[in-house]
């Protein structure tokens, strides 16, 4: 029997004591809040406030001295040897009906108690005490009702603004505010616990905090500045750097709680203020990818070596494909891998890439030419190489790139299972004399030359695109063979 509790609590059956333990928490204090000690160090005394009847003793009476006897006299008439106070039995009987009195009253407070609400209780400033729940959660209801509602007056640097508590996503949760009362027991401390236990606590507000903080960042939208991150751009053989910059921002956690402990409140202003945003990528950010990457890298030429083959590179043909991109909170040089990849494998060219089966006439007859695996160099390898040039000194500006060894697509196993056997047929188209023709039939005949179509393939050859004037293109009839 020990609370110290503002609003809604939990009454348990048991007697404070610091030693026993509810949920995990003692239910008393040492020297505070104790009855199951003054109980023990009171037994003794109420114990022996009454003798019982078993142990009561007649009283004893003193012994007058010998003194010498007289002569009997005559006999007296007989008197009572004892006499009633008078109106003894007048104050037992007050006294019982005193008790009885008392008792039927006991019983009658206890009744009247109930399961209502300890007196004296208030809910946010509404008197609710003396009341059942659902009496209690209508006199709340009522007595809430024009502040659940009323606007919210937020001011932001100056700036005010009214938002309704439902925009916010607040509202009352009135059960929960009542909460589940136990009835008044039959002790005394629970009878007292009622008429005189009553306290002050403050109602259950629902939040939904996705719309609070949707309203929240709309208002500081109004006047919130965001931070400038510091960043690094290449523009040729130019090194662009944007400077970082300090912004203002709102402390939504901060806000929230203002705005919650504000609703209900009457005639509340909520007054938020902005705190300082510092960027991700801050001027030491800056500073250390310029001097590790961004500077170096436009310094001079690189060289990427692929097998065979090296391709240098001025700063202007590969800057346009550096990026520098914020991580972990720092700059970090990335490529366009896939990009930069196709400009340098069209100049390191076909050399050491696999090379398809196919099927040749030799001596007249088809004969199987085997597929040869090769080498290729995807994007992110050609990338690693040209990260670590960039931003090396000296020998270190050239670089191999990692090869992955590739099969053929059209392997040798492919071109046998296609059974060429022999020479189907020949034909020969004859064309008009024109200058450009000397130019693009020879070529034609290098592109058809060792072409061959697979079963359910078919290609249309056209022979004018290489160079010849559009208006006198020409395309043969597609060939097919099934």
């Amino acid at each position: 029997m020990a609370y110290n509790c503002s609003s809604n609590c939990t009454r348990i059956k048991y007697f404070s004591n610091p030693y026993v333990l509810y949920n995990g928490k003692p239910t008393g204090q040492d020297n505070y809040a104790d009855n199951a000690r003054a109980i023990d160090t009171t037994a003794t005394t109420v114990a022996a406030f009454r003798v019982p009847p078993s142990q009561q003793t007649a009283p004893s009476v003193p012994v007058a001295p010998a003194v010498p006897v007289a002569p009997a006299a005559a006999p007296e008439p007989a008197v009572s040897e004892k006499k009633e106070r008078p109106g003894g039995r007048a104050v037992i009987a007050v006294l019982a009906g005193l008790v009885v009195l008392l008792g039927v009253a006991y019983v009658g407070l206890h009744y009247l108690a109930g399961d209502r609400l300890p007196r004296g209780t208030t809910i946010s400033g509404v008197e609710v005490g003396g009341r059942t729940p659902e009496e209690a959660e209508e006199a709340l209801r009522e007595g809430l009702a024009s502040r659940a509602n009323q606007p919210l007056d937020i001011t932001i640097e100056g700036e005010p603004r009214a938002v309704l508590p439902e925009t916010a996503g607040l509202s009352v949760d009135y059960p929960a505010s009542i909460g589940e009362n136990e009835p008044t027991g039959w002790s005394p401390a629970s009878m007292w616990n009622f008429y005189f236990g009553g306290d002050d606590r403050d109602a259950v507000v629902i939040v939904d905090e996705v719309k609070l903080m949707t309203v929240l960042d709309d208002v500081a939208a109004q006047v919130a500045s965001p931070a400038t991150e510091g960043a690094i751009a290449f523009r040729g053989t130019q090194v662009v750097v944007t400077d970082p910059k300090i912004g203002r921002e709102l402390d939504t956690e901060a806000a929230a709680l203002a705005v919650q402990e504000a609703y209900l409140q009457p005639d509340a202003d909520i007054e938020l203020s902005l705190i300082d945003a510092p960027p991700e990528i801050d001027q030491a950010d800056v500073d250390a990818a310029l001097q590790s990457f961004a500077n170096p890298a436009v310094s001079g030429a690189v060289t990427l070596g692929f097998a065979k083959k090296n391709v240098r590179l001025r700063p202007a043909e590969f800057t346009p494909y550096l990026r520098m991109v914020p991580e972990g909170g720092a700059l970090v040089p990335t490529v366009k891998a896939k990009k930069f990849t196709d400009v340098v494998m069209a100049e390191v060219g076909d050399s050491g890439a696999p090379v398809d089966a196919t099927v040749q006439m030799v001596n007249g007859r088809p004969k199987v030419i085997k597929a040869k695996p090769g080498l290729d160099f995807l994007p992110p390898d050609v990338e690693v190489a040209l990260v670590a040039a960039a931003a090396g000194a000296g020998a270190e500006r050239e670089q191999q790139v990692k090869p992955t060894k590739e099969k053929a697509a059209f392997t040798t196993k492919d071109a046998r299972a296609l059974k060429i056997r022999r020479k189907v047929s020949t034909f020969t188209t004859y064309y008009p004399y024109a200058a450009y023709r000397n130019v693009n039939i020879p070529r034609a005949g290098e592109l058809i030359n060792g072409t061959v179509l697979k079963p359910g393939e078919s290609t249309n050859l056209v022979i004018d695109w290489i160079a010849g004037p559009a208006p006198d293109r020409r395309t043969l009839n597609p060939l097919r063979r099934t």
